[in-house]
């Protein structure tokens, strides 16, 4: 929802008026729309929404494992949403 709230448009994020090196252009899509047309659209059009019985299964199933493991690998940008 934070991207929905602060990115409108990747104008300046994956695309760029000026070329500032050969390494680096911007993203050949970022003038398409296709972003901004998501980005109305809402979160649903980005994240499909899923059942609320899936979710539920699916907290199951990642607690059973969690409890059932032996070591927790993890990827520290994770931890910002625990």
């Amino acid at each position: 929802m934070r991207v929905l709230d602060r990115i409108a448009t990747v104008s300046g994020v994956c695309g760029y008026d000026t070329v500032t090196s050969a390494a680096w252009r911007g993203c050949p899509k970022a003038r398409s729309g296709d972003y901004e047309k998501a980005h109305a659209l809402g979160i649903a059009a980005i994240v499909p929404p899923r059942a609320t019985e899936e979710m539920r299964q699916e907290k199951v199933k990642s607690i059973a494992a969690l409890r059932s493991a032996k070591e927790i690998n993890m990827r520290p940008h994770l931890l910002l949403c625990a």
